[in-house]
């Protein structure tokens, strides 16, 4: 099995984030077979943000992209083109303004690369199929868990956040 391509997306956020997956030796005995890719860059997020805590001893980390402002939905919460959750997070080092973490990918809720890059070439969001709500005009609040990414759940992930600069804005 080959890893799947990698899955990059912009949003309206301050942040650029990286995750790198890499297998690790609990898991089946296909990966030691090599029949799965020993690591690879899986996501680049450019204009994310990012939400961590540490609570009864289990850190998390939240890495997502908004959809641009005026998308919300019933509750007045701002929809989301994608989220990706990590599990016991350690920061390994940081450096002007650039943070790695090592930890568990544990969910990656996301729309496939055509939807993106749709919404890259000016197509609407609520005219893209995988976006669309319930009623016309909606859009969802969250995407389908990622399908490509879903055999992939429990590994180790490097996550790489860094500031965007105003150069990298635009």
């Amino acid at each position: 099995m080959t890893s799947p391509s990698m899955l990059s997306l912009t949003g309206p956020g301050d942040y650029r984030i990286w995750i790198r997956l890499e297998p690790v030796p609990h898991l089946s005995s296909a990966v030691q077979r090599g029949r799965w890719a020993e690591s690879f860059q899986a996501v680049t997020l450019k204009g994310a943000d990012f939400n961590a805590d540490h609570d009864r001893g289990l850190s998390r980390f939240e890495a997502r992209v908004y959809a641009p402002p005026g998308f919300e939905d019933a509750d007045r919460h701002r929809c989301m083109l994608a989220s990706f959750e990590f599990q016991h997070m350690i920061l390994d080092s940081a450096r002007g303004g650039v943070m790695d973490f090592t930890g568990v990918l544990v969910s990656a809720l996301a729309y496939p690369q055509e939807a993106y890059d749709r919404l890259t070439a000016g197509t609407p969001l609520t005219e893209i199929e995988e976006a669309r709500g319930n009623w016309p005009g909606d859009v969802r609040y969250l995407p389908h868990p990622h399908t490509d990414l879903q055999a992939y759940l429990g590994w180790r992930a490097k996550v790489t956040v860094a500031p965007l600069k105003n150069q990298d804005a635009s």
